[in-house]
């Protein structure tokens, strides 16, 4: 919608982009009781009442408690909702700290948890939160995805965040509310200037209009082209990475050998990205250098944001960084019904008992028994089926070339006292027989495969 577009045009633009909407089930609107969102909502109730939008309409009201207007911001919430026609559910959330980035935080955790399949979360940010929101981000020093600011729509959850009112300047909010009565609530947080957002709302936009009338549209359609180059970046990324990401989902360094340090760059911010760790220029630079600089004997490491990086025989693993967790040394875990999987204490692993299908496994007579769970500890020793002497499983660890860091926290299950597996290598002569073919396996992430239990998920 272009600035000069009539407050009367708000319903229309409301229910088309409804209409463009991918999914088929509800419409939350986020309404907080302020003038954004209570003009949103009452546009999109007049697009229902013209015929433009026929699904279901709801509202969500969250309450984070650290405003001394929640109340009175709540009420208001209700009040519009109730005169509109329109349920409103009110959620109550206890951020881990009292700032806005916690709020917000705890505010998405809560809609996300709403969300059902189909299900369509929209937000009234405006283009001056977009010009905002690109200040602030390149302030911070941020890349061309950050500058590329709120996308009008993203994957929340089960279903999608939307914003339909990106193009829209606020003061055409403020003018619709006016013309049709509405009322609001005016949130005291949006006045600290020792926030930054506010800082730049109230101090630094009406500065910068003073030197180009147009500051927010300019900005807007900076995020707009960085928005864009972002997507050609993905997409160079995908073609780079699409030889060197075996089924594993580890990154193999040496594939990209080929690639001068841009691309290469490129392609490793996507691929840790793609897996959950959004890294710095500064510390994605330093773990490229400690990969152009290792050899077979070094492992480099990093660790961030809750992720550790670590490097064997040229593939990039990238892992939950838990220091301290899983089966701690000396410690014995009892395994009560083999037949569901164990999940390890404070980890994200679990051992399970898996068909795979070979010739030759554990006998499942043995399930009855007493199964325990711990770590190595140094000489355990293991005769294999066929073979008259033991090995040590420290070799048969190296022959499979397991990472050391697995090495180390692999979990080895026993038989009444006596080791019966090593988890995804091998199973003890006296535990196994030709006409099985169940495997111990041990899965360091989240996945969940075909157990003697039946399918879990």
């Amino acid at each position: 919608m272009s600035q000069g577009l009539a407050d009367a045009d708000l319903p229309l633009l409301a229910g088309r982009f409804a209409q463009q909407l991918p999914a088929m089930g509800r419409l939350w609107v986020a309404l907080s009781g302020g003038l954004d969102s209570t003009v949103l909502l009452h546009a999109l109730c007049a697009a229902r009442h013209r015929g433009l939008i026929t699904g279901e309409l709801a509202a969500v009201h969250v309450n984070h408690g650290l405003s001394s207007a929640a109340p009175t911001m709540a009420q208001a919430a209700s009040r519009l909702a109730r005169s509109l026609g329109v349920p409103l559910w009110r959620l109550r959330v206890h951020p881990a700290r009292r700032n806005e980035t916690a709020a917000r935080e705890a505010r998405y955790g809560a809609l996300q948890a709403l969300l059902r399949p189909g299900d369509v979360l929209l937000t009234a940010h405006h283009r001056d939160d977009q010009a905002e929101t690109f200040l602030l981000q390149a302030l911070r020093g941020h890349g061309v995805a950050g500058c590329a600011a709120m996308p009008v729509m993203a994957r929340l959850g089960h279903g999608h965040l939307a914003r339909p009112l990106l193009t829209v300047p606020r003061a055409a909010l403020a003018d619709y509310a006016r013309n049709h009565g509405l009322q609001w609530i005016d949130d005291p947080g949006n006045a600290p200037l020792d926030v930054p957002r506010n800082a730049l709302r109230h101090m630094a936009m009406p500065a910068l209009e003073a030197i180009v009338p147009d500051a927010r549209g300019a900005l807007c359609r900076a995020a707009g082209q960085a928005a864009r180059a972002t997507t050609l970046l993905e997409t160079l990324a995908r073609v780079d990475l699409a030889g060197a990401v075996p089924e594993s989902g580890m990154l193999d360094w040496r594939a990209l050998g080929h690639l001068d340090d841009l691309r290469r760059s490129n392609a490793l911010h996507h691929w840790l990205k793609d897996h959950g760790l959004h890294l710095p220029l500064p510390a994605l630079d330093e773990l490229m250098r400690q990969l152009d600089q290792a050899r077979a004997d070094r492992h480099p490491l990093l660790r961030s944001q809750g992720h550790v990086v670590r490097w064997h025989r040229g593939l990039l693993h990238l892992l939950p960084d838990d220091r301290g967790k899983g089966v701690q040394d000396c410690e014995v875990l009892a395994w009560p019904r083999p037949q569901e999987p164990l999940a390890l204490p404070a980890d994200r692993s679990q051992l399970l008992l898996r068909d795979d299908g070979t010739d030759g496994g554990l006998d499942v007579s043995f399930l009855q028994r007493s199964w325990t769970v711990r770590l190595r500890r140094g000489g355990e020793r293991l005769r294999l089926p066929g073979r008259s002497h033991r090995h040590a499983v420290k070799d048969l660890l190296q022959q499979r070339a397991m990472p050391p860091w697995q090495r180390r926290r692999l979990p080895l299950v026993y038989v009444d006292g006596e080791l019966a597996a090593v988890p995804g290598v091998a199973v003890g002569a006296a535990f196994w027989n030709r006409e099985s073919r169940w495997m111990v396996h041990w899965e360091p992430g989240t996945m969940i495969g075909r157990t003697m239990g039946g399918s879990h998920a």
